[in-house]
């Protein structure tokens, strides 16, 4: 059973983005609305940009929902999942889920270089927004994309680690970060972030 969500965030407040969130570049980061969502837009040039989610939960079972959003299908938008506390901590040890031009929905977990942990076909468009539902239960891992608007798929991905210590780093139980890269000037946009808690009652 999922419980009641310990976090949300439904992106009106610039200030909260500030207080809350750590970016990579803070200036490329801004509070938007355009209805129905208020979101948080990176305005960026080619490259990675990473905005990590600072209050620390000690969670080890959860589920992230949230909205994303891109202006173009060159490179990818996700989250990182249990993501190094701060931005020297880098990607080491993060597990990535996120939404690509291939076109797939993929699980990486990162050590030095990005490694596969699962894939699946899924196809994304530019400027049209999706859900991104990822469960985390151990080292079990779970992830599903759809169509804002559209009825909610089965699970796409489902992957388990045998080993969660990587680059001689553990990250926290639960730290969240949105991930966008782009092969050229692009918009990435974030909505709606739910995280909640699962009871460890098994596996579901």
């Amino acid at each position: 059973m999922v419980k009641r969500a310990i976090f949300y965030d439904d992106c009106r407040d610039a200030s909260r983005l500030a207080a809350e969130w750590a970016q990579t570049t803070p200036a490329r980061w801004t509070s938007e609305y355009s209805a129905p969502n208020f979101y948080y837009r990176t305005t960026m040039p080619a490259g990675i940009e990473i905005c990590t989610l600072m209050s620390f939960i000690v969670v080890k079972d959860f589920e992230i929902l949230l909205k994303v959003r891109s202006s173009i299908l060159g490179g990818d938008i996700g989250v990182l999942i249990r993501k190094g506390r701060n931005i020297s901590d880098a990607e080491t040890g993060s597990i990535l889920v996120h939404m690509s031009n291939i076109p797939d929905i993929a699980i990486y977990v990162y050590d030095g270089a990005y490694q596969v942990l699962g894939s699946a076909a899924h196809t994304m468009l530019a400027n049209q927004w999706y859900w991104l539902r990822c469960r985390v239960i151990g080292n079990s891992f779970k992830a599903k994309s759809w169509l804002v608007g559209v009825a909610e798929p089965d699970w796409m991905l489902s992957v388990y680690m045998t080993r969660i210590t990587l680059g001689g780093k553990m990250p926290s139980p639960l730290t969240i970060a949105f991930r966008s890269y782009s092969t050229v000037a692009a918009t990435k946009d974030y909505s709606d972030i739910r995280i909640t808690p699962i009871p460890r009652t098994g596996f579901p």
